[in-house]
């Protein structure tokens, strides 16, 4: 089992799944109860600045800005994505995963992972590009935290459901 992140004994929780499972709404939803200092995802504002065409350079910068913004709280953290989802995503549309975010994914760890499935209706943005088949990276994300020993939980449902599930997840840990 991974050793806990936990500074001063603050939890750090990082959201995850496949495009379009509600990661970004179940985000903002835990953020406006002003327990969590939160920590947006970097791709999102980064692709939009290159334009959305990327390379094997851009997801390692990508990789880089999120392990250092995700380790750069000291209070109760909930982050919008993390390194796994990085390596999946490098993986995928590159082939391979190179070498500097298999690092930082080994390296950067959470107290817990909230893993969206994908059950919600698919909602069309540029940066989206797999609508067809979320169940199958879903089951990718779910492997591979298993494989890396990581603490997870499976948030599922809709609405107010589905913010009370990730609350329930997070308090009892």
């Amino acid at each position: 089992m991974v050793e806990s992140i936990q500074k001063d004994g603050l939890i750090r929780v990082a959201i995850l799944g496949p495009e379009s499972s509600g990661k970004t709404s179940l985000f903002n939803a835990l953020i406006l109860s002003g327990r969590w200092h939160g920590v947006e995802e970097f791709s999102r504002t980064y692709l939009h600045s290159i334009r959305w065409k990327y390379g094997v350079q851009d997801l390692e910068y990508i990789a880089q800005k999120q392990y250092e913004l995700n380790a750069s709280v000291s209070s109760p953290s909930l982050c919008d994505t993390e390194l796994s989802t990085v390596a999946i995503w490098a993986q995928e549309k590159l082939g391979f995963i190179p070498p500097i975010v298999r690092h930082l994914e080994a390296t950067q760890q959470f107290d817990l992972y909230l893993l969206c499935r994908p059950d919600l209706p698919w909602k069309e943005d540029p940066l989206r590009e797999n609508p067809l088949d979320r169940d199958r990276l879903f089951n990718i994300y779910q492997e591979r935290l298993t494989s890396l020993h990581r603490p997870f939980k499976i948030i599922e449902g809709v609405g107010e459901g589905r913010l009370k599930s990730a609350e329930l997840h997070i308090s009892s840990f």
